[in-house]
């Protein structure tokens, strides 16, 4: 085994120190993040996270996201879960408490809560070579991020999909479920549902799907 006073390169050794103290970072701020509501209630920090819980509800309802109604019987009952990361700055002081609301997508049956699951994803070759066009013509690159993209995609009239009453928010009563109107995180066909959706503005906007690769759309100005 060779050791770092052994090497007559230590640079590397120094990069591999900095690349183990950002695993330990990132290992470090997942363990610290609680794994259940009632963990989360059980720290100091509890009326941070309960506010991060807050302003997602606010924001799932005004985007209505669901109906609460009797559940029907005999319906399947999709389970749902929060999910709390705590993000900090490059300091590692605190900036930001999240809290996510997900649907556990493995208690969805098949031919009953979804059929479609597929969603395309860019290659990486078809991603190298807009880039190197871009370079080559000494063009700008520009990127961003869609807060709440799934929320985007609604799910078809006749999709009825079932979602326990969420947790710590059980307004509806004995035996009241949410019917979803709109899709979550962790469904099975989430990730086809907000295809659908960026395909239709696409196109709407003038875009065309390349032949190579349909994840890729393109336009001339």
């Amino acid at each position: 085994m060779r050791y770092a006073e052994d090497d007559p390169d230590p640079s590397k050794w120094a990069n591999l120190a900095g690349y183990k103290e950002i695993i330990a970072a990132t290992i470090q701020e997942v363990e610290g993040n609680p794994k259940s509501i009632q963990e989360a209630w059980s720290r100091s920090d509890w009326p941070c996270w309960k506010d991060a819980m807050d302003c997602k509800i606010g924001s799932l309802e005004h985007a209505g996201t669901w109906a609460t109604v009797p559940c029907p019987p005999g319906k399947n009952i999709v389970r749902c879960k929060w999910v709390f990361r705590l993000k900090r700055k490059a300091d590692g002081s605190v900036d930001k408490y999240k809290a996510h609301l997900v649907v556990r997508g493995f208690t969805q049956i098949y031919g009953v809560d979804y059929y479609d699951t597929y969603s395309p994803v860019v290659q990486l070759a078809s991603f190298c070579l807009i880039l190197a066009i871009a370079t080559c013509n000494d063009w700008d690159i520009e990127a961003f991020d869609l807060n709440s993209a799934y929320l985007n995609g609604e799910l078809d009239a006749d999709e009825e999909i079932y979602m326990q009453e969420l947790p710590g928010y059980e307004t509806g009563g004995v035996g009241a479920a949410k019917r979803l109107l709109k899709v979550l995180y962790g469904l099975k066909q989430a990730g086809w549902k907000w295809y659908n959706v960026l395909h239709a503005a696409a196109t709407d906007l003038g875009f065309c799907v390349t032949k190579v690769d349909p994840r890729v759309f393109i336009t001339r100005i």
